[in-house]
C-alpha cells in the first residue's frame, strides 16, 4: 500500500479528520403556543398545584443576590432549612401527607410501601418522605433555573 492511500482514511491524519454532522434543532427553541402550555400544566398533579408557589413565594423572599447565604450558591443546610419551611406550610394547608387525597389513587407501591415491608428492608419512603422529596426537587429546579436565566425568573 503507498503512502498517499493513508490520505484518504479519515482519522488517520488529525488534520484530515471526517466533518462532525450537524446537530438539528433542539425541541426547547421551537415556539410553541401558550394554550399548549396552559394544557401541558394543567395535567401536574394537584400536590403540584398546592407545593410550587409556596417554593415560587420561598425563592422571591429569599433567593437574592445581595443574600449571602443564597449567593453565589445555596449551602446545603439553607436549602434543607427552606425545604423544612416549605413542608411546614403544605402540611399546615393539607394536613398529613399520609392520609391527604392528592395523593388517592396511587397505589402505595409507588412510594415503596408494600404493607410494611419492602424488599430492600425497612419500610418504604412512605408520603412524608415523598412529599419532601418533591419539594426539594421543585426548590433545586427553581433555584438552577433562576441561576441559569438570571436574576427574577
Amino acid at each position: 500500500m503507498d503512502n498517499m492511500s493513508f490520505m484518504n482514511m479519515p482519522g488517520i491524519y488529525p488534520c484530515m479528520q471526517a466533518p462532525m454532522p450537524v446537530a438539528p434543532m433542539p425541541m426547547a427553541t421551537m415556539p410553541v403556543a401558550p394554550h399548549h402550555i396552559e394544557q401541558l400544566e394543567s395535567m401536574y398533579p394537584e400536590i403540584y398545584h398546592v407545593v410550587f408557589p409556596k417554593v415560587r413565594d420561598m425563592c422571591m423572599m429569599l433567593d437574592m443576590p445581595g443574600n449571602p447565604d443564597m449567593y453565589p450558591c445555596p449551602r446545603r443546610e439553607t436549602v434543607e432549612r427552606m425545604v423544612d419551611d416549605i413542608y411546614a406550610r403544605v402540611v399546615a394547608e393539607i394536613g398529613d401527607p399520609e392520609g391527604y387525597e392528592g395523593f388517592a389513587g396511587a397505589d402505595d407501591r409507588q412510594f415503596g410501601v408494600f404493607g410494611g415491608f419492602t424488599p430492600f428492608g425497612g419500610s418504604g419512603f412512605g408520603r412524608r418522605r415523598l412529599l419532601r422529596d418533591i419539594i426539594s426537587i421543585l426548590l433545586l429546579r427553581q433555584l438552577i433555573g433562576r441561576r441559569r436565566f438570571g436574576f427574577g425568573f
